[in-house]
C-alpha cells in the first residue's frame, strides 16, 4: 500500500473585517460610557487680575477688599484688609459690611502655598454669601 501525500496549498491569511468592527464599537461604548464631560454650571466662575490694567477714577476711590489666607499653628487664618477674622462666620460679617456700602465691591483672595484648597474656597463662599458678584483670586507669592 502506497501512501501518498496530496499537497495542500497553504491558504493566504485574510483580514477579518466583521470582528475588528466589533472590537471598534465595543471601544466607542466603553469610552463614551466611562468619559465625564465637564459641564459649564460646574466650573468656578472667577477672574484674574491682569497686570498692566489701568484702574479707573470710581477703583480708585474704593480699592479692593483683599482676603488673605494662611496657615498659623495649627488652624487657618483668615484676614479682611489686614484685619484678623474670628473665623468663617466673622469674615462673612465683614464682607456683608462692605457690601453694604458698595454693591459691586472687588474682592481679591489669596493665599499662601501651604493653604489647603478647602480653606481657599471656603473664602470663596464667604465671599458669595455675603453678595459678592466676582471675587478674584491672587497668583502673588503662591508657591
Amino acid at each position: 500500500m502506497l501512501l501518498t501525500r496530496q499537497s495542500r496549498e497553504a491558504k493566504k491569511p485574510e483580514l477579518n473585517i466583521a470582528a475588528m468592527i466589533d472590537i471598534v464599537f465595543l471601544l466607542l461604548i466603553f469610552f463614551m460610557c466611562t468619559s465625564s464631560f465637564k459641564s459649564v454650571e460646574n466650573e468656578l466662575q472667577s477672574q484674574t487680575s491682569q497686570p498692566g490694567s489701568g484702574a479707573t477714577e470710581e477703583e480708585q476711590d474704593f480699592p479692593p477688599v483683599r482676603v488673605e489666607v494662611s496657615v498659623a499653628g495649627a488652624g487657618v487664618l483668615f484676614e479682611c484688609d489686614n484685619q484678623a477674622c474670628a473665623g468663617f462666620s466673622d469674615l462673612v460679617g465683614k464682607l456683608k459690611s462692605r457690601t453694604k456700602r458698595r454693591k459691586d465691591l472687588v474682592v481679591i483672595i489669596s493665599g499662601q502655598g501651604a493653604v489647603p484648597f478647602g480653606q481657599m474656597a471656603a473664602a470663596l463662599k464667604a465671599c458669595y454669601m455675603a453678595g459678592v458678584e466676582s471675587p478674584a483670586f491672587s497668583t502673588k507669592g503662591i508657591e
